[in-house]
């Protein structure tokens, strides 16, 4: 049931349609920018989206506002990259500024970030997730791929250990904070011991959800004229194998959840069980 619908035009950042609303689900996604700088090999964004455009910071507290007045109660600023917020708009602002601003909306009681760079995530913006009782202690956050050569092909930037420390400087100011992130499986000149150190690090780091995504070449990207590519085999044995891996690590964190007393915002009433609700 979605909440919302958005029509696609050219350049609706500037000129966004007004929502039309559908549903009742108590949370909406809100994207505060469209488009992307980042020069990613696997990645067409740029190419069809453009270059990284910001919303106008009013724009988007307007809307937030109308969103709680119709009995939103959870709202996820969402972009390519969120914390690349307010660079280029000529009034000075950024995605810091744009999250006090939201907090004081009165009856808006979540806000939840998702898709951060994890090169770009400040101390700052550490500090307010943790003083706030409104933005949610959940981040997603893509890294995909820990792997220092394998990241370099991708265009990106990082290293085992910097995110290693990136999770852990997060996690000893936000003690409770939950994680999700993506990751490539079978990139080009991907070894057994990229793949090897890649399971080595959910197992130390333990994030609470991780997409995995077989690599599929874009046509327009400079990832599709690679050569070194996985074999489908081992492509599908790795993704196999990390998956499961991974889920092992999601179960154990949520039986840590058992006998705690946490805020649920509720959804709806579960499809499948009488006489419970889904909730989030």
């Amino acid at each position: 049931k979605p909440i919302c619908l958005v029509e696609n035009v050219n350049g609706w950042v500037k000129k966004q349609p007004k929502r039309k609303f559908y549903g009742e689900l108590p949370y909406t996604y809100l994207k505060i920018a469209d488009g992307c700088d980042h020069t990613c090999t696997f990645c067409d964004i740029p190419n069809i989206k453009g270059k990284h455009e910001s919303r106008f910071p009013e724009d988007i507290i307007n809307e937030a506002k109308e969103l709680v007045d119709s009995n939103v109660k959870e709202i996820i600023l969402i972009s390519q990259d969120i914390t690349q917020y307010g660079k280029d708009l000529k009034e000075k602002t950024n995605l810091i500024w744009l999250l006090n601003d939201l907090i004081k909306i009165d009856n808006l009681r979540r806000i939840r970030l998702m898709y951060l760079n994890p090169g770009s995530i400040s101390d700052d913006l550490i500090n307010l997730i943790s003083k706030s009782k409104k933005i949610c202690k959940y981040l997603d956050i893509p890294i995909q791929h820990i792997g220092k050569k394998i990241l370099r092909r991708m265009g990106r930037k990082g290293s085992y250990n910097e995110f290693i420390n990136l999770f852990s400087r997060i996690r000893e100011k936000i003690p409770e904070i939950a994680f999700r992130s993506s990751i490539i499986i079978g990139f080009p000149g991907e070894t057994e011991n990229d793949y090897n150190l890649l399971c080595k690090f959910l197992e130390e780091v333990r994030l609470d959800w991780v997409g995995f995504f077989k690599f599929s070449p874009q046509e327009g990207t400079k990832a599709y004229h690679y050569n070194n590519k996985i074999d489908k085999k081992t492509v599908d044995r790795r993704y196999n194998d990390i998956v499961l891996l991974q889920n092992e690590i999601s179960m154990e964190l949520r039986e840590e959840l058992v006998g705690k007393t946490l805020e649920v915002l509720i959804e709806q009433s579960s499809i499948e069980l009488n006489n419970y609700w889904e909730g989030r």
